[in-house]
Formats: structure tokens, C-alpha cells, sequence
């Protein structure tokens, strides 16, 4: 799985970032960070194909699973947005698109079937995630198969005192969490749901502080697999 370019899920990026020839065009840009809806249509096109050429080695052996598309929580279900995530599965036809939100607008009340509706419309993938429940800038765990060849689970861990702390230094100190046997054994039977309705599974743990996310696969691992020989005796 490969995620997707910061530029291409409207988070601010830095010009020295992109691509040499793309940089050369914004030479006298004014501003630290350069946003998606910046540039003009042709430098948007340049950095579509600039992406899509760098996976074309795995794509060739066999290799490219999903590319996960994460949105900022300041990416919200406005008209807007539903288009960039059209032009995304255009852009990306034959691609297998897994996306994920962080904006609990998403799957509020007002919004959650016409979120999935449209992930099963566009087949993307919808993103199931474990997070801490902070409010507006994380999702609750939606387990729904939008699209039949791939479920996603993705674990960033339950650390509610990191998750909007500004000014840490790395990804490993906000997502820096060890899950619990007992945490990750009350997932297993979700995970196990999803499953049979998916032609595949991926379960990848967000976690990166040392080796806790190893740690945390090999846990879950044991679990599932724990679970099927239950399964398996109890038949």
C-alpha cells in the first residue's frame, strides 16, 4: 500500500516538496506552503503524473496493493470536496483507492449514508480506524465494506493526550501507544465481520514509536488466529 502524496489530500505542502520542474514554476510563490487548489490545471496534471509514474514499478510486478488517500480533519463533506474525490477516481481508474477521513462531519448523523453511499459508488475504500474519540478532528470506527475487493483497518493507537498536541517533533511521539491484548481482542470479531465480506483484509497498526506497531501485528495476529482455531473446534 502507498500513501498518497501530501499535495494530492489538500495538506499544505512545502514547494522545495515537488517535483524540480513543478518547483521551477512557483519560484516566486509568496506563501511557505502550497495548496492542491493553488496550482493551475496543468501543474496539477504534472503532479498526478509524476505520482502515478513513481508506481509504476510495483504496479508492473504485481506489487501495488491500495493507495490510501488521508484527508486533514479541515477536509469536510462540502460540494467541493465530493468533486476532488471524483477527479481522484478519475484520475486513478484502475487503481485500488482506499480513503480515510478525519472530519467526524463524515459520519455524523446528517452525512454517514451518503459517505458510504458514494465510497461504494466511486469504489473506494472506506478507511475503518481506531483512534481516540476527541470530537471533531477524529471518526468513530465505521465498519463498513464499501468496496468488495478490500477492507481496511487502520490502528493509530488510543492516545487522546497526543493526537492534537502541537509541536511534536515526529508521527512516532502523537501516534505513541502499546494496545493491550485485551484492546485489540475486543476487535477481533469486527475485523473478523469485515472479513467475510471482503476478498481481502489489511490490518495495519499506525503505531510507530520503537517497534510497537510489530508488536501490536504480531498481537492481532495471534488473536485472529486464536480465534479461527475456537471457530474451527467449536464446527
Amino acid at each position: 500500500n502507498i500513501k498518497a502524496f501530501r499535495l494530492l489530500t489538500q495538506h499544505p505542502t512545502e514547494p522545495r516538496m515537488l517535483p524540480p520542474h513543478i518547483r521551477e514554476e512557483l519560484t516566486d510563490w509568496p506563501k511557505k506552503n502550497v495548496y492542491y487548489n493553488d496550482l493551475a490545471d496543468e501543474l496539477r496534471s504534472e503532479v498526478w503524473h509524476e505520482f502515478t509514474t513513481a508506481l509504476e514499478p510495483l504496479r508492473l510486478k504485481g506489487k501495488l496493493g491500495a493507495l490510501l488517500f488521508q484527508f486533514p480533519k479541515w477536509f469536510l463533506p462540502n460540494r467541493a470536496n465530493f468533486d476532488h474525490l471524483r477527479e481522484i477516481r478519475r484520475r486513478l481508474d484502475n487503481y485500488t483507492v482506499a480513503v480515510e477521513f478525519r472530519s467526524a462531519l463524515w459520519f455524523d448523523q446528517n452525512h454517514r449514508d451518503k459517505t458510504l453511499a458514494f465510497e461504494r459508488d466511486q469504489e473506494f475504500t472506506n478507511v475503518i480506524v481506531d483512534e481516540p474519540q476527541l470530537g471533531a478532528s477524529t471518526i468513530p470506527a465505521v465498519w463498513e465494506v464499501t468496496n468488495e475487493s478490500l477492507a481496511m483497518v487502520r490502528m493509530h493507537g488510543r492516545n487522546t493526550e497526543t493526537w492534537d498536541k502541537p509541536g511534536l517533533r515526529s508521527a512516532s511521539e502523537r501516534f505513541n501507544y502499546d494496545y493491550t491484548e485485551q484492546e485489540l481482542g475486543e476487535l477481533v470479531p469486527d475485523v473478523r465481520q469485515v472479513a467475510k465480506r471482503a476478498e481481502s483484509t489489511h490490518v495495519i497498526f499506525n503505531v510507530n514509536h520503537l517497534d510497537q506497531g510489530i508488536r501490536g501485528a504480531q498481537m492481532m495476529r495471534r488473536l485472529l488466529d486464536e480465534s479461527n482455531a475456537i471457530r474451527a473446534d467449536a464446527n
